[in-house]
Protein backbone atom coordinates (compact mmCIF):
# COMPACT_ATOMS: atom_id res chain seq x y z
CA UNK A 1 0.00 0.00 0.00
CA UNK A 2 2.84 2.38 0.94
CA UNK A 3 4.56 1.59 -2.38
CA UNK A 4 1.38 2.48 -4.33
CA UNK A 5 1.02 5.78 -2.47
CA UNK A 6 4.70 6.58 -3.02
CA UNK A 7 4.36 5.83 -6.75
CA UNK A 8 1.32 8.13 -7.01
CA UNK A 9 3.17 10.83 -5.11
CA UNK A 10 6.13 10.50 -7.43
CA UNK A 11 3.89 10.84 -10.50
CA UNK A 12 2.13 13.89 -9.00
CA UNK A 13 5.44 15.51 -8.13
CA UNK A 14 6.91 14.82 -11.57
CA UNK A 15 3.84 16.29 -13.24
CA UNK A 16 4.00 19.39 -11.05
CA UNK A 17 7.70 19.91 -11.75
CA UNK A 18 7.11 19.39 -15.49
CA UNK A 19 4.33 21.99 -15.39
CA UNK A 20 6.62 24.53 -13.73
CA UNK A 21 9.43 23.83 -16.21
CA UNK A 22 7.05 24.24 -19.16
CA UNK A 23 5.68 27.49 -17.74
CA UNK A 24 9.19 28.79 -17.15
CA UNK A 25 10.13 28.16 -20.79
CA UNK A 26 6.95 29.74 -22.20
CA UNK A 27 7.23 33.13 -23.82
CA UNK A 28 4.96 35.83 -22.40
CA UNK A 29 3.21 37.97 -23.48
CA UNK A 30 1.96 35.97 -26.46
CA UNK A 31 -1.12 36.37 -28.66
CA UNK A 32 -3.67 33.60 -28.16
CA UNK A 33 -6.29 34.77 -30.65
CA UNK A 34 -7.66 37.82 -32.44
CA UNK A 35 -10.56 38.97 -34.58
CA UNK A 36 -11.82 42.07 -36.36
CA UNK A 37 -14.27 43.87 -34.07
CA UNK A 38 -15.10 46.94 -36.18
CA UNK A 39 -14.00 49.51 -38.71
CA UNK A 40 -12.72 52.94 -37.67
CA UNK A 41 -15.85 54.92 -38.60
CA UNK A 42 -19.19 54.70 -36.73
CA UNK A 43 -20.19 52.28 -35.47
CA UNK A 44 -16.74 51.44 -34.08
CA UNK A 45 -15.31 49.96 -30.87
CA UNK A 46 -13.97 52.32 -28.19
CA UNK A 47 -13.79 49.96 -25.24
CA UNK A 48 -13.55 46.27 -24.38
CA UNK A 49 -14.79 44.17 -21.46
CA UNK A 50 -14.56 40.48 -20.56
CA UNK A 51 -18.16 39.36 -20.47
CA UNK A 52 -17.80 35.67 -19.49
CA UNK A 53 -15.51 32.70 -20.07
CA UNK A 54 -16.89 32.36 -23.60
CA UNK A 55 -17.90 35.93 -24.52
CA UNK A 56 -16.41 39.37 -24.94
CA UNK A 57 -18.08 42.77 -24.84
CA UNK A 58 -17.32 45.83 -26.94
CA UNK A 59 -18.38 49.42 -26.16
CA UNK A 60 -19.32 50.94 -29.53
CA UNK A 61 -19.70 54.56 -30.59
CA UNK A 62 -22.72 54.68 -32.91
CA UNK A 63 -22.85 58.46 -33.48
CA UNK A 64 -23.28 61.66 -31.40
CA UNK A 65 -24.65 60.62 -28.00
CA UNK A 66 -25.34 57.05 -29.14
CA UNK A 67 -23.52 53.93 -27.98
CA UNK A 68 -24.05 50.19 -27.78
CA UNK A 69 -22.70 47.22 -25.85
CA UNK A 70 -22.06 44.38 -28.31
CA UNK A 71 -21.40 40.79 -27.27
CA UNK A 72 -19.05 38.56 -29.28
CA UNK A 73 -17.95 34.98 -29.02
CA UNK A 74 -14.22 34.50 -28.55
CA UNK A 75 -14.04 33.66 -32.26
CA UNK A 76 -15.56 37.02 -33.17
CA UNK A 77 -19.20 36.19 -33.92
CA UNK A 78 -21.62 38.92 -32.85
CA UNK A 79 -24.34 37.44 -30.62
CA UNK A 80 -26.14 40.46 -29.15
CA UNK A 81 -26.34 44.27 -29.33
CA UNK A 82 -27.70 46.40 -26.48
CA UNK A 83 -28.19 50.20 -26.64
CA UNK A 84 -26.24 52.16 -23.98
CA UNK A 85 -28.22 55.26 -23.02
CA UNK A 86 -26.84 58.22 -21.10
CA UNK A 87 -23.39 58.39 -22.64
CA UNK A 88 -21.68 61.34 -24.33
CA UNK A 89 -18.40 59.68 -25.39
CA UNK A 90 -17.98 56.28 -23.76
CA UNK A 91 -14.64 54.47 -23.93
CA UNK A 92 -12.30 52.47 -21.70
CA UNK A 93 -14.01 50.01 -19.33
CA UNK A 94 -13.20 47.59 -16.52
CA UNK A 95 -14.70 45.92 -13.47
CA UNK A 96 -16.43 48.48 -11.24
CA UNK A 97 -15.26 49.57 -7.78
CA UNK A 98 -16.68 47.92 -4.68
CA UNK A 99 -20.43 48.35 -4.29
CA UNK A 100 -21.29 47.86 -7.96
CA UNK A 101 -21.24 44.08 -8.28
CA UNK A 102 -22.82 42.86 -11.53
CA UNK A 103 -22.08 46.05 -13.48
CA UNK A 104 -19.25 47.30 -15.65
CA UNK A 105 -17.58 50.69 -15.21
CA UNK A 106 -17.06 52.87 -18.28
CA UNK A 107 -15.23 56.18 -18.69
CA UNK A 108 -17.40 58.87 -20.29
CA UNK A 109 -14.84 61.28 -21.70
CA UNK A 110 -17.59 63.69 -22.78
CA UNK A 111 -19.27 64.15 -19.40
CA UNK A 112 -16.08 63.53 -17.34
CA UNK A 113 -17.71 60.73 -15.34
CA UNK A 114 -17.13 57.08 -14.53
CA UNK A 115 -20.46 55.37 -15.17
CA UNK A 116 -21.96 52.01 -14.21
CA UNK A 117 -23.85 49.98 -16.82
CA UNK A 118 -25.57 46.61 -16.65
CA UNK A 119 -24.43 43.74 -18.84
CA UNK A 120 -27.37 44.48 -21.12
CA UNK A 121 -26.38 48.12 -21.62
CA UNK A 122 -28.73 49.80 -19.14
CA UNK A 123 -27.33 52.92 -17.46
CA UNK A 124 -27.31 52.48 -13.67
CA UNK A 125 -25.67 55.55 -12.17
CA UNK A 126 -22.62 57.82 -12.10
CA UNK A 127 -19.92 56.21 -9.97
CA UNK A 128 -17.61 59.19 -9.77
CA UNK A 129 -16.86 62.57 -11.32
CA UNK A 130 -13.48 62.50 -13.05
CA UNK A 131 -10.59 64.97 -13.22
CA UNK A 132 -10.16 66.85 -16.48
CA UNK A 133 -8.62 64.82 -19.29
CA UNK A 134 -9.23 61.34 -17.81
CA UNK A 135 -9.66 58.80 -20.62
CA UNK A 136 -8.83 55.45 -18.97
CA UNK A 137 -9.81 53.39 -15.93
CA UNK A 138 -8.72 50.04 -14.47
CA UNK A 139 -9.27 47.90 -11.40
CA UNK A 140 -7.00 45.07 -10.30
CA UNK A 141 -3.90 43.87 -8.48
CA UNK A 142 -2.24 41.10 -6.49
CA UNK A 143 -2.33 42.37 -2.92
CA UNK A 144 -5.61 44.25 -3.41
CA UNK A 145 -7.79 45.61 -6.21
CA UNK A 146 -6.30 49.04 -6.75
CA UNK A 147 -8.23 51.61 -8.80
CA UNK A 148 -6.49 53.57 -11.55
CA UNK A 149 -7.35 56.58 -13.69
CA UNK A 150 -5.17 58.07 -16.45
CA UNK A 151 -5.30 61.25 -18.50
CA UNK A 152 -4.67 61.78 -22.19
CA UNK A 153 -1.50 63.66 -21.19
CA UNK A 154 -0.04 60.58 -19.48
CA UNK A 155 -0.72 61.15 -15.77
CA UNK A 156 -1.77 58.04 -13.80
CA UNK A 157 -3.64 58.25 -10.49
CA UNK A 158 -3.59 55.21 -8.18
CA UNK A 159 -6.29 54.82 -5.52
CA UNK A 160 -7.20 52.36 -2.78
CA UNK A 161 -10.41 50.34 -3.27
CA UNK A 162 -12.24 53.10 -1.36
CA UNK A 163 -10.87 55.90 -3.61
CA UNK A 164 -8.16 57.27 -1.30
CA UNK A 165 -5.36 58.62 -3.48
CA UNK A 166 -2.11 56.66 -3.02
CA UNK A 167 0.09 58.04 -5.76
CA UNK A 168 0.19 59.88 -9.07
CA UNK A 169 2.91 59.84 -11.71
CA UNK A 170 3.60 60.73 -15.32
CA UNK A 171 4.13 58.04 -17.96
CA UNK A 172 5.27 60.56 -20.56
CA UNK A 173 2.86 59.20 -23.19
CA UNK A 174 -0.64 60.06 -24.34
CA UNK A 175 -2.60 57.30 -22.57
CA UNK A 176 -5.39 55.50 -24.44
CA UNK A 177 -6.29 52.69 -22.01
CA UNK A 178 -5.39 50.89 -18.80
CA UNK A 179 -5.57 47.30 -17.58
CA UNK A 180 -4.60 46.08 -14.09
CA UNK A 181 -3.72 42.58 -12.94
CA UNK A 182 -1.77 40.37 -10.54
CA UNK A 183 1.13 39.18 -12.67
CA UNK A 184 3.44 39.73 -15.61
CA UNK A 185 5.45 36.96 -17.29
CA UNK A 186 6.50 34.76 -14.32
CA UNK A 187 6.22 37.31 -11.49
CA UNK A 188 3.41 38.05 -9.07
CA UNK A 189 2.71 41.71 -8.36
CA UNK A 190 0.42 44.71 -8.71
CA UNK A 191 0.87 45.39 -12.42
CA UNK A 192 -0.64 48.10 -14.58
CA UNK A 193 -0.62 47.90 -18.40
CA UNK A 194 -0.64 51.29 -20.12
CA UNK A 195 -1.70 51.54 -23.76
CA UNK A 196 -0.73 54.62 -25.77
CA UNK A 197 -2.68 56.53 -28.40
CA UNK A 198 0.60 57.55 -30.03
CA UNK A 199 1.35 55.69 -33.26
CA UNK A 200 3.97 52.96 -32.89
CA UNK A 201 4.19 52.98 -29.10
CA UNK A 202 4.43 49.67 -27.20
CA UNK A 203 2.29 48.61 -24.25
CA UNK A 204 4.08 49.72 -21.09
CA UNK A 205 3.98 47.61 -17.91
CA UNK A 206 4.27 49.32 -14.52
CA UNK A 207 4.32 48.31 -10.91
CA UNK A 208 1.10 50.24 -10.63
CA UNK A 209 1.03 51.73 -7.12
CA UNK A 210 4.74 52.64 -7.23
CA UNK A 211 4.72 53.99 -10.78
CA UNK A 212 7.87 52.09 -11.78
CA UNK A 213 8.01 50.94 -15.40
CA UNK A 214 9.35 47.38 -15.56
CA UNK A 215 8.74 46.21 -19.15
CA UNK A 216 7.09 46.88 -22.50
CA UNK A 217 5.81 44.75 -25.36
CA UNK A 218 4.56 45.35 -28.87
CA UNK A 219 1.32 44.26 -30.53
CA UNK A 220 0.12 44.56 -34.14
CA UNK A 221 -1.46 47.81 -35.24
CA UNK A 222 -0.90 51.53 -34.93
CA UNK A 223 -2.23 52.33 -31.45
CA UNK A 224 -4.28 51.08 -28.51
CA UNK A 225 -7.95 51.93 -27.99
CA UNK A 226 -9.27 49.88 -25.04
CA UNK A 227 -7.99 47.18 -22.68
CA UNK A 228 -8.89 45.02 -19.70
CA UNK A 229 -7.28 42.16 -17.73
CA UNK A 230 -8.97 38.88 -16.85
CA UNK A 231 -6.85 36.53 -14.78
CA UNK A 232 -3.63 35.94 -16.69
CA UNK A 233 -5.08 37.24 -19.95
CA UNK A 234 -4.80 40.75 -21.37
CA UNK A 235 -7.60 41.76 -23.75
CA UNK A 236 -7.17 44.85 -25.89
CA UNK A 237 -8.35 46.74 -28.94
CA UNK A 238 -5.79 47.77 -31.55
CA UNK A 239 -6.29 50.27 -34.35
CA UNK A 240 -4.87 48.73 -37.52
CA UNK A 241 -5.56 51.79 -39.67
CA UNK A 242 -8.90 50.97 -41.27
CA UNK A 243 -10.01 48.29 -38.81
CA UNK A 244 -10.09 47.76 -35.06
CA UNK A 245 -9.11 44.28 -33.90
CA UNK A 246 -9.51 42.54 -30.57
CA UNK A 247 -6.45 40.70 -29.25
CA UNK A 248 -6.40 38.07 -26.54
CA UNK A 249 -2.92 37.94 -25.03
CA UNK A 250 -1.46 35.52 -22.47
CA UNK A 251 0.44 38.00 -20.33
CA UNK A 252 1.70 35.75 -17.53
CA UNK A 253 2.27 32.09 -16.71
CA UNK A 254 1.76 31.72 -12.98
CA UNK A 255 0.61 28.70 -11.00
CA UNK A 256 -2.67 29.47 -9.25
CA UNK A 257 -1.25 27.48 -6.31
CA UNK A 258 2.23 28.84 -5.71
CA UNK A 259 5.29 26.50 -5.86
CA UNK A 260 5.54 26.26 -2.05
CA UNK A 261 2.85 23.60 -2.28
CA UNK A 262 5.41 21.23 -3.83
CA UNK A 263 7.03 20.98 -0.43
CA UNK A 264 3.73 19.87 1.03
CA UNK A 265 3.47 17.10 -1.59
CA UNK A 266 6.93 15.83 -0.64
CA UNK A 267 6.19 15.94 3.08
CA UNK A 268 2.84 14.18 2.68
CA UNK A 269 4.32 11.10 0.98
CA UNK A 270 7.61 10.66 2.87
Amino acid sequence: MKMTIARKASVALTAAVAFIATAALADYPSIISSFRMSGTTPPYARGIYTYSSSSLGGIFYEGPGRHSFRIFTLAGSLTATYPMAGGVMLGDADRPPEGYRGYLAVVDEGSRELKAYSMTGSFYRVIRKLPSGVVAYARGGYTKDYLYLATNTGVVFCYTPSWSLLNSYSTGVAVADLAAGYGYRHSWGDYLDVGSRQAGDPIRVYLGPAGVMVASFALPGIRSCGAVRSGQTYWCLRDLGTEIWSYRVAISGLMEVQPASLGRIKALYK
